[in-house]
């Protein structure tokens, strides 16, 4: 048998150069997927799609496209029309879709098969994550010891520890910090539920027992102590003693041979030593940011809004997004309301405090300062939900919970309503409207759109947050009757005094300028539903609060300049009682702040220069001859509390702070400046009151 003839190569060109495993079908897989032509021999290049495209071409006898008839050739070209409409179908199909990166929508669940592998894949997100912990080196060692109140030290005491010297020659210091004693414990945190109706909703107080006790169960055991928990019980304390130190309990609670464990300073300062060692050492929690919280209302209570205070609200900010509060809500599938929410405790309680944040945020953009007009938390920015309009009783962990409409009154109700009302500021700031402009350069027409949206607002809240309200509230058990009475005169208050805020600065243009008007009428009614709402109180015998009588200030001021506007001393019984009630707020407000002090003396001065006769001078005459305010200052010294934040030489002292200082400093300006002749209309009002704003959350 002869020679047989060599065979043609089933392998193309490339793939045998290569050394690769051709598919031997032409074009082969790998010259497709590298984009080179497939060769099935060293002289003919295949390009087609299909292995017989070559003699599809040519003609199964070699023939030339010359030889052929028209019909032969037209019917080639759809024969390779066709081949190649296939290969761009083939194409398609093979080609592989790669869906954009971003959160699942919330409408389309994900399968629990997929779900876990989720989960598996999440669950190694934090092994590349940097480590939170701070070098503890910059930190004192706290020491937590309990003891029964009456037995606290004066002065805890310091001291350095010379045998913790580091390598780099940083000596620590062991600081002891005192706490009332297991069974003290929970009656605090019971005057504050019970007594203080203005605490702001972001604890669980059926929580609490279980907390406190873990907390002195780790003491007594001589285990490391929960510090968050220490610092949310020392800022009840001073919450409790600067709210509610006229209730017999709590008086016998805090009562000391010396008496400095009723000031609300001796509590503070420890419990933001506290969430300041946290903060060091990156040991943060809930507990710890729920203490910050409580901290900020219990100085805002005292001295409004001052330096200190804005600051420790960025600090909350802070720490609630390295907490993950701001994306509770990301990448979770959609729950239908009517089957129940699945709560957990700790991410409902967490949603609360971070709409609380946000409701501060958006509500000192409209203070003057260095934040007005400037929002820190962006709605876009954020996966959270607003919280449930439930009880504390309601969250069991693990259980559904069915949300109450929103015309039943429950805790979290008037939390709700002032993020409801703070989201009204939105608007306006993002479409470019700034509360830093002035009277000269602000359109009228946006402090009227304003002005609207506050009257619908308050037309729209729930029967049991009206004054005028006819209708019988129907109480949760475990809030009493006098709390949701004062949560109904303080959002009363809240909404009017903004009213009269972005009204004041065309008060005084209002009697030279018609077009201005709408100002002045709108600040007398708001002024004077203000007045009616603390009478209210003040008839109901409920717990005095000195936020509510901050925002008083502001109407009294309003009727005072209204008197002057208005150019008589005829008798009025009922304008005279107005103003009679404002000169006593104003008086009783003295001891709060000193910023008050010279507020009634320039209201004094105002008064006198406008009118040369008032029935209301003769009683200011008389307190004139008891004693004449004092430029120098009066009410509260020097808070003997640490420094806070970052800047050792701060004090919690808000007279402390240059803007403190600055604002006292211009009303005694002013104060000098009208026995020169100078005139209402010139003054900026905005800026003047600003040392009387009250605290964002009443």
């Amino acid at each position: 048998m002869g020679k047989q003839p060599r065979q043609r190569p089933i392998s193309c060109k490339f793939c045998r150069l290569r050394k690769l495993r051709c598919s031997r079908q032409f074009p082969c897989t790998n010259c497709t997927s590298r984009g080179v032509p497939c060769q099935a021999s060293d002289e003919v290049p295949t390009r087609s799609t299909h292995p017989d495209t070559s003699s599809s071409v040519n003609g199964t006898h070699g023939d030339s496209l010359a030889t052929l008839s028209a019909p032969e050739v037209l019917a080639r070209l759809n024969r390779l029309e066709a081949l190649v409409e296939s290969h761009s179908r083939e194409l398609g199909r093979k080609k592989k879709a790669y869906p954009r990166l971003g959160p699942l929508s919330p409408q389309s669940p994900v399968p629990s098969h997929l779900q876990g592998l989720m989960d598996d894949a999440l669950s190694f997100s934090p092994i590349g994550r940097q480590s939170k912990q701070g070098p503890s080196s910059l930190t004192d060692v706290l020491v937590l010891r309990a003891c029964p109140i009456r037995n606290f030290p004066a002065h805890p005491a310091s001291e350095d520890m010379p045998n913790s010297l580091l390598p780099d020659g940083v000596v620590r210091t062991k600081r002891h910090i005192w706490l009332p004693s297991r069974s003290e414990a929970l009656p605090i945190a019971d005057i504050m539920t019970s007594h203080h109706g203005y605490y702001p909703k972001i604890i669980h107080v059926p929580s609490l027992p279980g907390i406190f006790s873990d907390l002195y169960d780790a003491l007594e055991q001589g285990n490391r102590p929960n510090l968050g928990t220490a610092a949310l019980l020392l800022s009840i304390c001073a919450l409790v003693t600067c709210t509610c130190l006229h209730t017999a309990d709590a008086a016998r609670l805090f009562s000391s041979n010396r008496g400095y464990t009723s000031r609300s300073e001796f509590w503070l300062k420890p419990a933001l030593h506290i969430v300041e060692h946290l903060k060091t050492i990156g040991e943060v929690s809930l507990e710890s940011l729920q203490a910050l919280c409580l901290c900020y209302c219990a100085l805002t209570n005292i001295h409004g809004v001052t330096q200190t205070t804005r600051l420790m609200t960025n600090d909350a900010i802070g720490i609630g997004r390295e907490l993950g509060l701001h994306r509770i809500d990301y990448r979770q599938n959609a729950v239908d309301p009517s089957a129940g929410y699945q709560l957990t405790v700790k991410a409902e309680i967490g949603r609360r405090v971070w709409w609380f944040l946000a409701m501060l945020d958006w509500t000192l953009s409209q203070y003057s300062g260095p934040l007005e007009g400037v929002i820190s938390i962006h709605p876009s920015h954020m996966a959270v939900r607003k919280p449930l309009n439930i009880n504390d009783e309601d969250i069991i962990e693990g259980q559904p919970v069915f949300e109450k409409p929103p015309n039943q009154l429950t805790t979290t109700s008037y939390l709700l309503q002032r993020i409801r009302f703070a989201e009204t500021f939105l608007e306006p700031l993002n479409s470019g409207w700034s509360t830093l402009a002035t009277g000269d350069t602000m359109d009228y027409s946006s402090i009227l759109e304003m002005d609207q949206k506050i009257q619908d607002f308050i037309r729209e809240l729930p029967p049991f947050f009206s004054i005028n309200s006819k209708e019988i509230r129907v109480i949760p058990n475990s809030m009493p009757a006098s709390h949701a009475n004062l949560e109904c005169h303080a959002m009363t208050m809240v909404a009017h005094r903004h009213r009269c805020k972005i009204h004041l600065p065309f008060l005084m243009q209002s009697l030279s300028e018609p077009t201005y008007a709408p100002s002045r009428e709108a600040c007398l009614e708001s002024a004077r539903i203000i007045m009616q709402a603390r009478n209210k109180l003040n008839q109901e015998n409920t717990a005095p609060q000195h936020t509510l009588e901050r925002s008083a200030y502001l109407a009294a001021i309003v009727l005072v300049l209204e008197t002057c506007l208005d150019g008589k001393a005829d008798h009025d019984p009922i304008r005279d009682e107005e103003m009679q009630d404002a000169w006593d707020i104003l008086r009783d407000g003295q001891p709060q702040s000193p910023v008050v002090s010279k507020l009634l003396g320039l209201a004094s001065e105002t008064l006198k220069k406008n009118l040369k006769s008032h029935p209301t001078l003769n009683s200011l005459e008389q307190f004139s001859a008891a004693g004449t305010p004092d430029l120098g200052g009066a009410g509260h010294g020097p808070l003997e509390t640490p420094g806070y934040s970052h800047q050792g030489n701060m004090t919690m002292d808000p007279l402390n702070h240059p803007s403190a200082e600055s604002e006292i400093a211009y009303i005694e300006q002013q104060w000098q400046a009208l026995e020169g002749g100078t005139e209402l209309e010139a003054m900026d009002w905005d800026r003047f009151l600003s040392g009387i704003d009250i605290a964002p959350f009443l």
